[in-house]
Parts: structure tokens; sequence; C-alpha cells
């Protein structure tokens, strides 16, 4: 009987959570393809990219979830082919070139979302198409290329947001146009073209509790794809093969058990973007290699039931940036079927995101996620099995143990500092925000 009402339970959240699935359409300051995005807490910024103009505009737009509204504000320069990560609760848009002129930039403009601040720092070396990710309060961008030398880049730049230093590593093989994306206690980095011209199919993975890198090898080699994580999961989607093919491939690295299996899109493409949305991953728009074809697909994939779902964008894009605040999945800029540069951002909204799932087999859920004074614990079991509680926080240091005695538990983590944490009962993880 339990186990009747756990199903039931899980089947009327899916049905609540698609039925307040809805799109709408907001704009950025100016119409701009190439750019980056990333958010922390109720805050997201969409920097850099490039117009029609050949003087590229040294601009970024602000969301705030709160108030839902948007704000124009401004990078250090004005580039394209930049990247983005995620350290604490700072916001990073590091390198990038001058289209006009191919004028590489080392700039790494820093925003801190708590107060409201920004400053500049530098990479190691100048470059562009280089891939950015972060995990607790590590970010790192990593690989890149310049035209001008021609080079292609090993150089890993790594923030760490808690002493506000910098210190430098190595890719196991250069390479650009590569992806990237963390959680947890992992980020990776995985494909692009290394300096033989040569599609790659190496995976870099960065364990933050070690300090340790292994490498791995996805199914299909392959660049331009796109990169992001939920919980115990990294989603490798999509890009373009050694024969500048269009890949469908989604290779998924389940973190735990340190273990690869694959999925597959409904439409192959590159140039593509990903977000995570509460229990849902989202791979939206994409393109061919030449972008003489632009497509308005939408991938979506239900973590908790495991099912794929399809939905469509109001204008086809690639080469846009994707990032999540609260329940919105947002796809800004990039460029149309028409070859143009592209204001608007599709926003793609669901209600009752806030529980978010580690898997199938055992159900845990935390909310409100961020979360600032409480977190609501829920584990969804056939019976409890006094696991121990356990978080962590980004440097790996166990900040909270309890014995998980009842189904729902609040905790209280107004002390804990702001940042990312890693939440655990028995052998499940997921994370969480504190802001």
């Amino acid at each position: 009987m339990k186990k009747a009402i756990t199903l039931f339970t899980i089947v009327l959240m899916f049905i609540n959570l698609n039925s307040y699935a809805q799109w709408s359409i907001a704009n950025l300051s100016s119409t701009r393809s190439s750019l980056a995005a990333a958010s922390v807490g109720s805050k997201a910024i969409f920097a850099g990219g490039i117009g029609f103009t050949t003087i590229l505009p040294a601009v970024c737009d602000f969301y705030k979830g709160t108030s839902n509204s948007w704000t124009a504000g401004s990078i250090s320069k004005g580039r394209t082919g930049l990247a983005a990560a995620v350290a604490g609760n700072k916001i990073l848009f590091a390198g990038g070139v001058d289209d006009w002129i191919l004028s590489l930039k080392d700039n790494i403009d820093i925003f801190d979302a708590t107060t409201n601040t920004k400053t500049l720092s530098h990479l190691t070396v100048a470059r562009y198409q280089l891939a950015g990710a972060g995990a607790g309060n590590l970010a790192m961008f990593a690989g890149g290329y310049d035209y001008n030398i021609p080079a292609v880049y090993r150089s890993i730049d790594i923030y760490n947001a808690l002493t506000n230093t910098w210190y430098a590593d190595q890719l196991s093989i250069g390479r650009y146009a590569l992806c990237g994306a963390g959680t947890g206690s992992t980020i990776l980095f995985a494909g692009g073209i290394d300096a033989t011209n040569v599609v790659s199919n190496v995976v870099d993975i960065y364990d933050l509790v070690s300090a340790t890198w292994t490498t791995a090898t996805l199914s299909v080699a392959r660049s331009n794809a796109t990169a992001t994580a939920i919980g115990d999961h990294i989603y490798i989607a999509g890009g373009f093969d050694v024969s500048n093919l269009m890949s469908d491939v989604v290779d998924i690295y389940e973190i735990s058990t340190n273990t690869w299996s694959t999925a597959t899109l409904s439409q192959a493409r590159g140039n593509l973007s990903s977000s995570a949305l509460g229990n849902k991953v989202i791979f939206a728009g994409g393109s061919n290699k030449n972008l003489t074809s632009v497509y308005s697909t939408v991938d979506i994939l239900d973590t908790l039931s495991n099912t794929w779902s399809v939905s469509t964008l109001t204008t086809a894009r690639a080469i846009g940036a994707a990032t999540t605040v609260g329940n919105k999945f947002m796809y800004g800029g990039g460029i149309s079927s028409a070859s143009a540069p592209l204001g608007s951002v599709e926003v793609y909204t669901v209600s009752n995101v806030g529980l978010v799932p580690v898997t199938n087999e055992s159900n845990l859920y935390v909310s409100p996620n961020p979360a600032s004074n409480y977190l609501d614990v829920t584990v969804v079991y056939n019976q409890i099995n006094n696991e121990n509680i356990e978080i962590f926080n980004s440097l790996g240091k166990k900040v909270y143990s309890q014995v998980m005695l009842e189904a729902k538990k609040q905790i209280d983590i107004s002390k804990f500092s702001n940042g990312i944490y890693l939440f655990k009962v028995g052998k499940k993880i997921t994370k969480f925000v504190k802001e």
C-alpha cells in the first residue's frame, strides 16, 4: 500500500510539472550571438556577443528573479566567443575575441551577486572558444584557441572564490570548441578540436575533494556540444563529429558510480545550449556546422521519470546562451535561420520546481533551492532506514550530520555561508545553494 501511494504521489508530481510549463519572451538590450550566460541564486547575466556592428558592444544584461526585471550593464571589453562559470556567489566571464580585428582578450569579468560589485582579472593566456565550468567555490576556464599564431591551448585557469585567488593547471590534451559542466564536487571538460584539427573524444574530470584529475572518453568524438549537470549526473549533448556531421548523442556521466550511459536527442545538431531546471534537463536550439540550417527544437529530459519530451522555440536559433533562475530556463540571443543576430530571450517557466530528485529508486527532495534559512528534506522510501544526513561545503568539509529518523525533516542552514553545498542521505547525493 505504501509503495502504491509513493508511485501515485510521483505520478501527480509529473502531471503538475507538465501542466504548468509555458514559454514566454523577454528581450536583451541589444541583438547578439556567441554570447555567454550564467546565474547565481535569483540573478542571471547574459554577457558579450556580436551583433550587426563590427565594433563589439561591451554589454551585459542582468535578470533579477525576485522582481522579474531586466537591466543593462557593461563588461570590461566587448568580445565574442567568451565563456562563463560560477564559483560560490560569483559569476565569471572569461576570454573571447574582437571579431573585427581578431584581437584576443584575456579579460575576466567577475560579478559578485551578493555585493552587486564587479572586478577584473586576467587569464594566463588570451584565447577564445574556451570552456567554463564551476562547482562549489571553484570556477575553471579550460582550453581555447588563437587564430593568429595559430595555437590550441591546454591551459586551465582556476579561481577559488573563498580565497579570491587564481592558479593554473592543464588539460590532458589541448583543444578548443569543447564544453564543460560541474556539480557537487566534480568538474569536467569534454570533446573539442585538438591541435591536429581532429575532433576529440577526451573528457578531463576533476574531483574537488581529492584535487585530482582523471580522464574518460565520449561514446562519440565531437566538438561544439553542450554540457550541463543536475544532481549526480553530467550531460554532454549534440555537437559535430569527426566528419563535421551533426550528432544526436547524449553522453551521461553518473558521478557516484563513475559510469557512463547514452541517450539520444530528437534532432541531431551542434551549437545548441542547455541548462538544468528543477528535475529537468533542457537542450535548446542548435544548427548544422556552417549555420545554414538553424533549429527550434527543444529536448527536455525529466530525470525523475527518465522520460523525454520535445518542445519548440518561437524562433529557431543557435550559438545563443542558456541559464536557469528559479523556475525559469532562459535561452537568449543567438543567430537566426536568416543569419541575423537575435535580441530575444525565450523563457520556459515551470511551476513547483523546488523539489530536486536524485534518482528514481530513492526519492530525495530538498526545498526550497536556493534556500536562505531552512531546508526542507523529504525522503520517499518504502521504509525509512535511519540513514545519515550529511552536508559538505565546496571544500569537502562536513558541516552537518544527523540521522534521518523520519520521512521529513527541516534543517536550519541560516548560519551556513553562502555557496553551493553537497547534500547526502545514505548513498544518494544532490546539491543546494545557500544564499
